[in-house]
């Protein structure tokens, strides 16, 4: 006979704030049976409750104990690659955004410095530094700071230094480039 296990990623329980903290015990419960009945393990060390609350008062404030270990409230959770905070300014998720890029652009640099053109450098930059900026952006550019939309506009500004570094002006870059600023395209 064959047992096939597997860890399920990524799954998320919505409950009510009213007694909200039963509520998250019970669909842990209902997760974890679920998971059970399809040969399937839950990751214990993913679990995650994240207040989203107008109010500190509200929402779980204890931990919530699954199979015996007790879960505190997070600050942050992250679901399919979007980090949330339980205020929803996405500050880490721009942090991890901005981080991921400047890796990437560091790379931009080595290729330019090979001897790879402008054009690769743009197909390079959409599809690999411009994707992480614009990923899932529907659900949370519009809620972080104007500081933090600077540091994504900063990123692309690097990006088309590194793809036409002759080119002084940021606008007459993006005009070369055929490229809206971040804010126009997302």
């Amino acid at each position: 006979m064959i047992y096939v296990f597997m860890v399920l990623d990524d799954i998320t329980i919505y409950v009510p704030i009213r007694s909200a903290s039963k509520n998250v015990s019970q669909g842990i419960a209902q997760a974890h049976q679920w998971s059970l009945s399809n040969n399937t393990l839950l990751n214990d060390s993913k679990i995650a409750i994240l207040n989203v609350a107008l109010s500190e008062r509200l929402g779980i404030n204890d931990p919530v104990t699954y199979d015996g270990t007790d879960i505190h409230p997070a600050d942050s959770a992250t679901f399919l690659g979007l980090t949330a905070d339980k205020t929803l300014i996405f500050s880490e998720h721009t942090t991890n955004v901005a981080s991921k890029c400047n890796s990437r652009l560091h790379l931009m640099r080595q290729l330019r410095q090979m001897g790879m053109n402008s054009e690769g450098l743009l197909t390079f930059y959409k599809t690999n530094v411009k994707a992480v900026t614009s990923y899932a952006a529907p659900a949370w550019f519009c809620f972080i700071s104007e500081n933090n939309k600077r540091k994504l506009e900063s990123i692309q500004r690097t990006a088309t230094r590194i793809i036409l570094p002759e080119t002084d002006s940021y606008t007459t870059r993006l005009n070369k480039l055929s490229l809206p600023t971040v804010n126009e395209f997302i």
